[in-house]
């Protein structure tokens, strides 16, 4: 994941992606319960599970996530570790070296598929590059 996301975004490979992560899971996965809201504290990783956000030396920046602090997160963070048993995502901006970020939704559509991304979510919809089926 962390090559694929270096890739899309056109940076170094050795540059780590910042995780998100449930508040009750830190302890787990950084060692430490301590809140950690705005990224501010290098944390040593504990798992093997999240190599995408673990740095060349077994750091990460990590931001803790609450109901209280961000509840779409939150919620999203809940059924992500509902499927996979992880309650850590990636967490990254669409900018790039030299540029800014992308701005608009028309702008996120061709990026989408100029580069091949399987999708997005913007606001409360899911956009992907293939038919999606409900049953």
């Amino acid at each position: 994941m962390l090559e694929k996301l270096n890739k899309i975004k056109r940076r170094e490979a050795y540059r780590p992606i910042a995780p998100i992560c449930l508040a009750n899971d830190m302890q787990e996965y950084f060692g430490s319960s301590v809140p950690s809201p705005y990224m501010l504290h290098f944390r040593n990783v504990n798992s093997d599970k999240i190599p995408a956000v673990t740095h060349v030396d077994n750091s990460a920046r990590p931001q803790s996530i609450t109901q209280e602090n961000n509840a779409d997160i939150f919620e999203l963070l809940v059924e992500f570790k509902k499927c996979t048993g992880l309650g850590v995502l990636c967490n990254t901006s669409l900018n790039f070296n030299g540029g800014g970020f992308l701005n608009r939704l028309s702008d996120l559509i061709q990026f989408t598929k100029e580069h091949g991304l399987d999708g997005f979510v913007f606001e409360d919809r899911i956009f992907t590059s293939k038919p999606t089926y409900i049953f």
